[in-house]
């Protein structure tokens, strides 16, 4: 499975509300595929702080894992 694991969620973060737990899997940011966290930084750099990104990630269930799709705006990470 290619991604990158989320570790952590801050509580009342824009990651939180949009339904993002810890253990889901980032696979697309805004369209562009996530296979590591190069990837995922490069996308965030791009983008700044209040900018709105659409996130598909997966989410383990009974059946295995499972897509969905979530938009977030970035929040500045103190």
């Amino acid at each position: 499975m290619a991604g990158v694991k989320i570790l952590e969620v801050a509580e009342n973060s824009s990651a939180a509300s949009a339904g993002l737990h810890m253990g889901n899997v980032i696979t697309e940011m805004d369209g562009a595929p996530i296979h590591t966290t190069d990837d995922l930084a490069a996308v965030l750099t791009q983008r700044g702080p209040g900018s709105r990104v659409n996130v598909t990630y997966l989410f383990r269930t009974n059946l295995g894992w499972m897509a969905k799709q979530t938009s977030l705006i970035l929040a500045r990470g103190d």
